[in-house]
C-alpha cells in the first residue's frame, strides 16, 4: 500500500489553499508540482493586481475628467464672486456703442465672466453685430466697445444677412491645429492697420 504525505501550501492573494499529495519516493516530482501549484497562485496574484489596478486607474481617470468639468464651474463662481458680476447678475451696458480706439483702457481692462443668459445679453450681442457690420468687420469683442465682459461676435462673411452669425461666451482656445498659414489680420481698434498673421488652418470635423 501506498503512503500519501500531505503538504499544504497557501497563497496570501488571492488567500487560496492548495493541498499537494505525492509519494515519498516521488520526492522530486512533488517538489516540481509544489513550485507548479506556487506559480499558478502567483499568476493568480498578478492577475487580480492588475485588474485592480486598472479598475483604479479608469476611477481616477472618471474623476479627473468629472473634476476638471467642476472644477471650471467653480472658477467662474468665484470669478464671479470677485469681480463686479454675481451669478444672477445682467450685463451691465448701455447706448450707443462706440468702437475703443488703441490705447483705450478698456482694452487691457479685466473681463468678468458672463454668468447671466438673458434679454440683455441678447440685446448687447444684436447691438455689437450692428456696430460690427457698420464698421466693416467680422469680428468684434465685448471690451472693444467698452463694455468688460468675456464675450464677442463673428460673422466670417462681416454682412448682415450673410454667412452665419455666432456669439462667444466666456470662450477658451483648448486645442490649436498643427498645420499654420498666413493671413491678413486687421482690428477695429486699430483701423487702417493690417498685417499677414501666421493662424492655424481650422478643418471640418466632417
Amino acid at each position: 500500500m501506498n503512503v500519501f504525505e500531505e503538504h499544504v501550501i497557501v497563497c496570501a492573494r488571492p488567500r487560496r489553499v492548495v493541498v499537494v499529495r505525492a509519494v515519498p519516493r516521488r520526492v522530486r516530482n512533488m517538489r516540481a508540482t509544489a513550485m507548479t501549484a506556487i506559480r499558478t497562485c502567483a499568476r493568480a496574484t498578478t492577475m487580480t493586481a492588475t485588474t485592480s489596478a486598472r479598475a483604479r486607474r479608469g476611477a481616477a481617470t472618471r474623476a479627473r475628467a468629472k473634476r476638471g468639468f467642476m472644477s471650471e464651474i467653480e472658477d467662474m463662481k468665484r470669478e464671479g464672486e470677485d469681480g463686479s458680476s454675481s451669478p444672477s447678475k445682467s450685463v451691465e451696458w448701455s447706448e450707443p456703442l462706440a468702437i475703443a480706439k488703441y490705447p483705450a483702457p478698456c482694452l487691457r481692462a479685466a473681463n468678468a465672466p458672463i454668468v447671466a443668459f438673458d434679454d440683455s445679453l441678447e440685446a448687447l450681442s444684436r447691438a455689437m453685430f450692428k456696430i460690427m457690420y457698420e464698421t466693416v468687420g467680422c469680428g468684434l469683442a465685448a471690451p472693444q466697445v467698452g463694455v468688460n465682459y468675456r464675450l464677442m461676435v463673428y460673422n466670417e462673411a462681416g454682412e448682415p444677412g450673410k454667412g452665419r452669425e455666432v456669439v462667444l461666451c466666456n470662450p477658451k482656445i483648448v486645442k490649436f491645429s498643427k498645420e499654420k498659414d498666413f493671413f491678413e489680420e486687421g482690428c477695429l481698434s486699430f483701423p487702417q492697420m493690417y498685417a499677414d498673421v501666421e493662424v492655424g488652418v481650422a478643418r471640418d470635423s466632417a
